[in-house]
């Protein structure tokens, strides 16, 4: 799904040391990485303002989580 980032806020790692990042878009959608997965070492702040696709997973509590994003 494609969708143009408006902000981005950098969270405290995992337990792991990975990143982890809240994405808002300019919808007013706002979304966090999913702990650990590889793409969140290509997120930085220069992308505000820039479309990508992401990929958005739901989980069965209803949470919604960033499990891939591309330019």
């Amino acid at each position: 799904m494609r969708k143009t980032i408006k902000t981005i806020k950098r969270l405290a790692n995992s337990s792991m040391g990975n990143p982890a990042f809240e994405i808002t878009f300019t919808t007013g959608q706002a979304v966090r990485t999913k702990a650990n997965i590889s793409d969140a070492y290509i997120i930085h702040s220069g992308m505000e303002g820039r479309s990508v696709d992401v990929d958005i997973q739901t989980t069965k509590s209803g949470k919604q989580r960033i499990v891939g994003i591309s330019y």
